[in-house]
């Protein structure tokens, strides 16, 4: 009986101990947003049409439901260094949702199954952004995403666009364009088609345009990705900024023949032109370790004879 009782008790300790090591932990809300919706409740029977009243109404860690449909261009702002993110998501049964201008300027967000007309992490209007104007934004994820480009950044801080089409766009602009004047850091583009930037005008009247024109960031990657159609470059690393690079990754990429359009008639540039290439890597560009590999190049991989000035580990392989 005594063996039975010290049995008991024991049991009842062990439990008691668990239940105050182990609490239990609220599970993640999850608020709606719809383009009919209205207010700021953002419950399912109520959804509001502000995706930022719903970022203001929500907790690190909450889920945002977008419902089908097409809305008005969003911002999202808020500052937060809470690394669980607030995810922006389709509805059951919606494969993505139109929007006009995404403007996001808030930390630790996660959107996911947009169609927007532009994809901006920095603060703007239409296809641009001040340049002179710091734009940081920390641990943001875009996935599953189309967009038609003129996505600028500066200041970027661990950023990562995955799974998604950016293009056509024929305005003259950059596909995208980041860390002119403020150095970015852990920047990652994966599973990405760049395509159809060049301008319909006069070539010669037109600024120098590429699919992805960066400058001085520590950490960059570009991974299993396509790119087709560009104008100039594909991929231009610049040093124009005076911003120091490190630490770039090109990894199982298809690099295309750059496109050119003049009057309207479009047809690709042979690599002998000078200023047409698939991937431009500038003078005195990178320190740390650096990775070039597995990628096919239609046009010439270009590196400065001053390229990989200072840098300590530099593979270039298999390309």
């Amino acid at each position: 009986m005594r063996t039975n009782s010290v049995r008991i008790l024991l049991s009842l300790a062990v439990g008691l101990l668990l239940g105050v090591a182990a609490p239990a932990t609220a599970s993640a809300a999850t608020l709606y947003v719809a383009p009919s919706g209205s207010g700021s409740a953002c419950s399912s029977s109520s959804p509001c049409s502000s995706w930022d009243v719903a970022l203001d109404k929500a907790a690190p860690g909450d889920h945002v439901q977008m419902a089908a449909g097409t809305y008005p261009s969003q911002t999202l702002t808020r500052d937060s260094t809470n690394l669980a993110p607030v995810v922006f998501e389709p509805a059951e049964g919606v494969d993505r949702v139109t929007v006009g201008t995404l403007v996001l300027r808030a930390d630790y967000v996660t959107v996911r199954g947009v169609d927007a007309s532009y994809l901006l992490p920095c603060s703007g209007s239409g296809g641009s952004c001040n340049p002179s104007v710091k734009n940081a934004v920390t641990g943001v994820t875009v996935e599953d995403f189309r967009s038609r480009g003129g996505m600028y950044g500066h200041g970027l801080d661990h950023v990562t666009f995955r799974n998604g089409e950016m293009g056509p766009q024929t305005d003259g602009s950059d596909l995208v364009q980041i860390g002119m004047g403020f150095p970015s850091r852990d920047v990652t583009f994966d599973r990405m088609y760049f395509h159809d930037n060049y301008p319909l005008g006069d070539f010669a009247a037109t600024p120098h345009t590429d699919c992805i024109q960066a400058f001085g960031i520590d950490h960059f990657t570009i991974s299993n990705s396509r790119f087709e159609r560009c104008t100039n470059d594909d991929f231009l690393a610049s040093t124009d900024s005076g911003a120091q690079w490190s630490n770039l990754t090109l990894v199982n990429n298809w690099f295309g023949k750059v496109f050119r359009c003049d009057s309207g008639h479009c047809r690709t540039v042979n690599e002998l032109q000078q200023g047409y290439l698939s991937v431009y890597i500038g003078s005195n560009l990178t320190q740390g370790n650096n990775r070039i590999e597995g990628n096919y190049f239609e046009q010439a991989l270009h590196q400065h004879a001053q390229a990989w000035a200072g840098t300590s580990t530099t593979l270039i392989r298999g390309n």
